[in-house]
């Protein structure tokens, strides 16, 4: 990851036009002391209430994926703004959230034209909190760990590994907190550690117990 700042004195807008991206990663990350842990925002799809609005003064995080990477914007980027929090933009996807006690992680999986099944642009790799007490969730593909994962297509019997690292031993809920696919689609959560299957379509909402030495493969 690569630190940048907001040198205007005003926010921007990381989807703008007058953002030019060069071997970069679609998105961007922000950690936050308030949610111990990383939001980020790639392909338009954010987490822990990440949004394209990047305020005044706020440091940011982008990653390469070439070896010579360049950004460059202009005035157009600047925007009329206070927004000091972040919102995320629907898209067509499924939002797993986690919880335990007070705490909180998310992973999103969405699907577009541009992406590919693969890894791209679109996708958002996971970095794990710093906080001793925060759980991490997050999707996989090509062996990497991702907070936002982007599909092309959805196709019939298509498996999307979850992975889970419990930060403590105790009960979890996973909540599909935003669905948006059409009746003719049901997603399933499998659990391969019980071998409990559970459709998120009928019911968003699953609990179970963990325990910081489990496989974290276990979705």
């Amino acid at each position: 990851l690569n630190l940048i700042g907001n040198i205007y004195p005003s926010a921007i807008d990381w989807d703008h036009a007058g953002m030019v991206k060069v071997g970069l990663v679609d998105g961007i990350w922000i950690y936050s002391e308030a949610n111990a842990t990383w939001g980020s925002w790639v392909g338009g799809v954010g987490v822990h209430m990440a949004s394209s609005v990047i305020p005044v003064g706020q440091g940011f995080f982008v990653q390469a994926t070439e070896p010579y990477p360049s950004l460059s914007m202009d005035n157009t980027v600047r925007l009329h703004s206070t927004q000091t929090y972040y919102k995320e933009t629907p898209a067509d996807l499924i939002r797993l959230q986690v919880t335990s006690q007070n705490w909180m992680d998310e992973t999103v999986v969405y699907f577009k034209e541009i992406a590919d099944n693969g890894l791209d642009a679109n996708d958002g790799e996971k970095f794990f909190s710093y906080h001793p007490e925060m759980m991490n969730i997050y999707s996989v593909n090509s062996e990497k760990n991702l907070a936002i994962n982007a599909l092309k297509t959805i196709e019939n019997g298509m498996t999307i590994p979850v992975g889970f690292m419990p930060a403590f031993d105790g009960n979890y809920t996973i909540n599909a907190t935003e669905y948006t696919f059409g009746e003719d689609i049901e997603i399933f959560l499998e659990d391969l550690q019980t071998g409990t299957m559970q459709s998120l379509t009928v019911d968003p909402v699953y609990m179970f117990s963990a325990n910081v030495d489990d496989n974290p493969d276990r979705f």
